[in-house]
């Protein structure tokens, strides 16, 4: 029996040429509004610092002196030319957004570097194989030579004015013995990093042993 009606159309898709570099400021874009928008409508509410009424205890945001920043500043440098581009993706090995670590001499991640095992919590089999081997690529260890001047210093009143603002328990664990590593993140060109957690048991670093208290 002939068809009454003529065969549908088939669908097409409009195709558009965007770079990645312009896809990934898209999405972000997109993102930042998402948050924007949530924030304004009361959904969630934005915490600058420690002493907003709504913050977690132990959340706190410090405005360093210039020799602090300065210190920590060349750490960044020093943990990235020793690196050599061997960073891996900050949330994962194919996001843009790149970090490493650098392990620092007479501290914890002296003890730990090259035994830690720094895997995604989502990552399972292969995949979390694959991402602790990144992660192990893109670690280094420091000697004390190459810690830049003032560093000690710098170091000493980050973890002092830290220690002033977390719960007692944890002040004990602010000290440059305890510390892991130190790490860089390099943002590629994006403004921010997305919302997230950061997990002792598998980021490898936060406080282990008081997470059990």
């Amino acid at each position: 029996m002939p068809r009454s009606k003529a065969l549908p159309k088939k669908r097409t898709h409009l195709e558009l040429e965007v770079s990645a570099e312009e896809a990934a400021r898209l999405m972000e874009a997109a993102e930042i509004a998402s948050w924007r928008q949530r924030i304004e409508s009361a959904e969630v509410e934005q915490i600058f610092c420690h002493d907003s009424p709504a913050a977690p205890d132990g959340l706190c945001k410090l405005d360093l002196d210039p020799a602090t920043f300065a210190a920590m500043q060349s750490l960044h440098h020093t943990i990235c030319a020793r690196l050599r581009g061997l960073t891996t993706g900050w949330g994962g090995r194919g996001d843009p957004r790149q970090r490493g670590y650098g392990y620092l001499p007479s501290t914890l991640g002296e003890r730990q570097f090259g035994s830690l095992r720094v895997t995604m919590r989502e990552s399972t089999g292969a995949d979390a194989d694959a991402d602790a081997a990144a992660n192990a690529r893109a670690s280094v260890l420091l000697d004390s030579a190459e810690l830049p001047a003032g560093f000690d210093s710098a170091l000493d009143t980050l973890t002092r004015e830290v220690r002033a603002l977390v719960p007692a328990c944890y002040a004990k664990y602010l000290c440059r013995e305890q510390l892991v590593a130190a790490q860089p993140n390099l943002h590629s060109g994006k403004a921010y990093l997305p919302c997230h957690l950061d997990e002792p048991l598998h980021d490898g670093f936060g406080v282990r042993a008081a997470a059990r208290t």
